[in-house]
Order: C-alpha cells, then sequence, then structure tokens
C-alpha cells in the first residue's frame, strides 16, 4: 500500500486548454486532471513506509497496521498539508516556496504558480496573480518543466484572457 494526495484544479484546467501550444509547459497533458494539476505529496514523504516507499503486508495483520498508519497519515500530516493550500492567500505563498527536489535549490513547482496565477486571475485577485507571475519571470528558476520563453507566452496569453490582469502586471512592472 502507497498513498499520494493531489491538489487539482479544473477551472484552470479550463483556461490552460484554451492557451497556445507555446504558452503550455512541457508536461501537461490533455485530460483535466493533468492540466489542472498544481501539487503533490507523497505520503512517504511524512511517514516512514518501509522499503520501496511502501507498506508491506505479509500477512492479514499487516493488511490492519498499514491500513492504521496510512489512516494516521491521513488524518495528521497529508490533512495539515492541504491545510496549508486551502485559500488562494496560502496557495500564492506556496507558489513561492521552492520543490522539494528541486533541479536546484529555489525553483518553485511551476505547475503550482502558473494554475496559482490563473485561479487568483479567476477569482478577481488580479494583484496576487499579477503579483506572482512577475516573481517568477524575475527570478529565472524554472526548473525541467517550464522556460522563459514558455513562461513569457503564458504570461502574453493571460493578458489577453484577463483584461485586468494585464492592467495589474503593467503597474507591476
Amino acid at each position: 500500500m502507497s498513498g499520494s494526495a493531489s491538489l487539482i484544479s479544473i477551472d484552470a484546467a479550463e483556461v490552460i486548454r484554451g492557451l497556445p501550444q507555446a504558452a503550455r509547459m512541457s508536461e501537461w497533458g490533455e485530460t483535466d486532471r493533468d492540466l489542472g494539476w498544481m501539487d503533490l505529496t507523497i505520503f512517504s514523504d511524512h511517514i516512514d513506509p518501509g522499503e520501496y516507499s511502501r507498506y508491506a503486508m505479509y500477512d492479514s495483520a499487516g493488511v490492519v497496521d498499514a491500513a492504521r498508519r496510512f489512516m494516521r497519515c491521513v488524518d495528521g500530516p497529508v490533512g495539515d498539508w492541504f491545510l496549508q493550500r486551502d485559500s488562494l492567500t496560502k496557495l500564492v505563498a506556496q507558489a513561492r516556496r521552492p520543490q522539494e527536489n528541486a533541479v536546484n535549490d529555489q525553483s518553485p513547482r511551476a505547475q503550482l504558480v502558473r494554475t496559482t496565477v490563473i485561479l487568483s486571475a479567476l477569482n478577481g485577485r488580479l494583484a496576487d496573480a499579477a503579483g506572482l507571475m512577475g516573481w517568477y519571470l524575475q527570478n529565472g528558476l524554472f526548473g525541467r518543466v517550464d522556460s522563459y520563453e514558455q513562461a513569457t507566452a503564458f504570461d502574453a496569453a493571460l493578458r489577453e484572457r484577463f483584461p485586468g490582469y494585464a492592467q495589474a502586471r503593467t503597474l507591476m512592472s
């Protein structure tokens, strides 16, 4: 038994679906789940599941123990992980944090940055959207799935889609 939890936004996926190809990241798929994927946590990051990041179950007692450990993780650290992402304010803060196992020590999770920018724009939080995107472009730490060119095309596409975002980006430049 192994586990993970993902944060996905179907609303962001709808916006991403309408983006030009040049504005898309290399790892975005075509399904709403892929397009709207924001962040992920693997249970083994929170508890020691044993060898190969899975709970080994050799007999019926092992199944019960594994299920208990799994649910303790859901009720504890994974629940806390979701609580750290349960508002746009918290998502903006999380988006600026370096991702675990980053290519370098500082690169944020590109998917989380981009989907948080979209969600902020969709919810009228234009200063948050513009500020986060400006920060992302300026810091230049795009990791493996994004690039300056793709992020710039993404910014341009959002400026066309959200006129208020375009004004906020201009004011912050």
